[in-house]
């Protein structure tokens, strides 16, 4: 019924607009009565357009926000409320609507449920609130599941960065049932996903694969220095054991002269084989897709020539069914024994047994791991005693030459601010018609 594509009134005759003028030209707010469903409210403000002769306003109905220039001759100046309301009713029974053409400015009003917030990431939902006072992002620190996903009801969307799997289908058909056709992950990894039900109950998935690249691209730095310079046994020796003797088996070598291996060439890995060759390592990579423009800091080889030659090997893929266990027992007996394992992609790609037995047989040198299989145990938790902990991790937690950290390698304040930009846009593009630029497709 309402046009939403911009075009300046030509013709005022064969054009029906109304202009509430309240002194000083401030705003009025005008409720009018339900029709035709989704129409329920209507703000008209009014202040001077760019167009000569004529005003620019912006009418709010429901959740949509046009605007709309309106001929100077042609304002009206309405005192009576019941009038206005008469007429405006009156247009609609004619359906001369239509003949109003209205320009959207900002499209479609956003309204959100952004599930598992945390403080950090509420700073930048309330700058975003501030900045689009036409959108309406709610939050909870709740995670999306089958227990609370009744809290979407109303809201155009939801928003999830969590590691728990939303793996029950009630989720999915309920969502569906409340006309939410969109969930937008505040992350890049996406296999919390059960995509077989987005698939049945008709949605789609957005990531926010770009919101930091150089965040875990610098975390990755860290953990190498950290390793290579055997921070870890030094730190051991003197808080546990008081003992500050410069030791030769403390002894560390220069990144100039380390093969850096990396699985996975994608923003985050491109990232890294940058940072690592201005520092003048050798870098090697592997990846299915060999983009040329990285051609300038590593050379493309296969995986198992990678694995064999890194004298520290990163991974930054995506996880997919196939890559479940791509470190394992086969790869570290092929590893260089001083070489140090590097994880800030995804736990599962590395057998986390097979990991331990590694490091208890000296098949390589050291592990940082931002992510394990089963974080989801202890990440985001505290806890008063080792014992407390997972074996697997109780086990790596005693080991000095292993550091693990709770998923944080892409926590930065550009990457916090980025995820919550760069998703809440995409789903703007979508309540739009457009298509969205970080749609997952699998």
């Amino acid at each position: 019924m309402i046009a939403n594509k911009c075009s300046i009134i030509k013709e005022a005759t064969e054009k029906v607009a109304f202009l509430l003028w309240g002194r000083k030209n401030e705003s009025k707010f005008l409720d009018f009565m339900n029709y035709e469903g989704p129409v329920t409210i209507v703000t008209i403000n009014a202040k001077p357009a760019s167009v000569v002769n004529s005003w620019m306003s912006y009418v709010k109905i429901d959740r949509k926000k046009y605007w709309i220039y309106i001929p100077a001759f042609f304002k009206i100046k309405i005192i009576n409320r019941s009038f206005l309301k008469f007429i405006f009713n009156f247009i609609l029974i004619l359906d001369t609507i239509r003949d109003i053409i209205f320009c959207p400015k900002g499209g479609l009003i956003m309204k959100a449920l952004l599930y598992n917030m945390t403080p950090e990431q509420q700073v930048y939902v309330d700058k975003w609130n501030q900045n689009h006072p036409e959108d309406d992002l709610v939050t909870t620190d709740d995670k999306l599941d089958a227990k609370t996903v009744e809290m979407a009801q109303g809201y155009d969307v939801v928003s999830v960065l969590q590691v728990f799997d939303i793996d029950e289908e009630e989720v999915y058909r309920k969502l569906s049932s409340y006309g939410i056709k969109q969930i937008a992950l505040r992350s890049v990894g996406y296999n919390i996903i059960n995509f077989d039900f987005v698939h049945k109950y008709h949605m789609i998935v957005t990531n926010t694969p770009a919101y930091s690249p150089r965040a875990v691209a610098e975390n990755t730095l860290t953990s190498a220095m950290y390793l290579l310079r055997k921070w870890g046994p030094i730190l051991d020796n003197e808080k546990e054991h008081l003992n500050f003797v410069r030791e030769e088996n403390l002894m560390s070598d220069e990144i100039y002269n380390q093969t850096i291996g990396i699985i996975g060439v994608g923003r985050i890995g491109s990232c890294v084989a940058e940072m690592f060759h201005a520092l003048g390592a050798k870098v090697i990579g592997y990846d299915l897709v060999e983009n040329p423009a990285n051609e300038a800091f590593l050379e493309y080889t296969d995986f198992d020539t990678v694995v064999k030659n890194a004298d520290i090997l990163t991974l930054h893929t995506p996880l997919e069914p196939s890559m479940a266990d791509m470190i394992s027992a086969k790869q570290f007996k092929e590893m260089k024994d001083t070489a140090y394992l590097i994880n800030a992609a995804r736990g599962p790609l590395v057998n986390t047994q097979d990991l331990i037995a590694a490091l208890k047989n000296k098949e390589i040198a050291g592990a940082s791991l931002d992510v394990m299989t089963g974080e989801e145990a202890i990440v985001m938790k505290k806890f008063n005693d080792i014992s407390e902990l997972p074996a697997d991790y109780q086990e790596l937690a005693k080991m000095p030459n292993v550091v693990f950290t709770p998923h944080s390698a892409y926590y930065t304040k550009t990457s916090v601010k980025n995820m919550i930009e760069h998703s809440m846009t995409d789903v703007k593009r979508v309540l739009n018609g457009q298509k969205p630029v970080y749609l997952v497709e699998e």
